[in-house]
Order: C-alpha cells, then structure tokens, then sequence
C-alpha cells in the first residue's frame, strides 16, 4: 500500500532517470527578443522556451521574421523580412497567409505562438498557445484604435484555437 521508503542517500524508488526520446520542435513567432528594442512577453517566452527544450535534448528550430538574439542554443529560420513582423496589417493578414507556404518537413509538431488564423494547410500536428485574450485586451484598452484592433482580433484567436490539430484542456 505504500511505497518503501528510499535507501540512504539513494533516489526513490520508480525515480530513476530513463532516457528521453527527442522530439522535433518548430515553434512560431513573428518576432523574436532583440537589444535596444522593448521585448514583448510572447517573444521572450518562445526564446526561453526554445532554450530550454534544447537543454532537455529536443531538437528545436525556431521559425520569425527577426533574427534570434545572441547566445539562443536552437536552429533558427527567418522566414522573411523583418519588416513584416513591424507592420500591423502584415501581421494581421500578410503572415496568417504566408504560413500556408511553410516548410515544415523535419518537424514533429509545430507549436504556434500567434498570427496564424488563416492557415490552413497544416502538413503536422499543431499545438496554438493563446497568450492572453484579445477580447480582455479590447475591454482594457484606452485608446480606441487599440480597442478595434483587439476586437478584430478575437474571433481570429477563435479560429486559430480551433484550426490547431491537437488541443488540450
């Protein structure tokens, strides 16, 4: 009924380290953090992710429109230039659209990160992480641009969530 206790000085017992199998990873963000510019939330969690998936041994390539920062330990691919990850109908509609076109061979799954409502052709199963709510972002917003953006925004997050082939939850 209960588990023996533990050897002096030994691991407990059913903790032994097994090898891990290595997963491919693609995770996309438009952007990644770069000096002298404010990082945003989202590109700092991808960058970190990504290192810290490479630690655990997964093979992992990083797809952005901006370069990584230095020191990142995973394969980076610049999708295109780095303009189009500055410009807010690019991001809106531009990249959604360009992701169809995304060479994904070589990768297990690929886990999104936004600005990718409208695409459709997923050749691998992919996981969407919705960092934060347009919705709640439009309802705090005080600018009234803002506000619109985000209210246009959130059926697209709806839709996003539910083109991702694998869903948890």
């Amino acid at each position: 009924m209960f588990a023996k206790p533990a050897a002096a000085g030994g691991p407990p017992p059913g903790s032994e380290r097994r090898p891990r199998a290595s997963v491919r990873i693609g995770l996309f963000h438009a952007t990644l953090p770069k000096a002298g510019r404010k990082t945003g939330g989202v590109e700092a969690m991808v960058h970190r992710l990504a290192d810290q998936l490479v630690a655990r041994g997964h093979d992992i390539s990083v797809l952005s429109f901006t370069a990584p920062p230095p020191g990142a330990s995973y394969r980076h691919r610049r999708l295109g230039p780095a303009w189009v990850a500055r410009s807010t109908p690019a991001r809106m509609f531009l990249v959604p659209l360009l992701l169809n076109r995304l060479e994904v061979d070589g990768v297990d799954v690929l886990h999104l990160h936004g600005d990718d409502w409208f695409y459709v052709r997923r050749r691998v199963p992919t996981v969407r992480t919705l960092h934060g709510s347009a919705l709640s972002e439009a309802r705090h917003s005080t600018r009234w641009l803002r506000r619109a953006r985000q209210l246009f925004t959130y059926p697209l997050e709806a839709l996003s969530s539910r083109l991702a082939t694998e869903r948890t939850g």
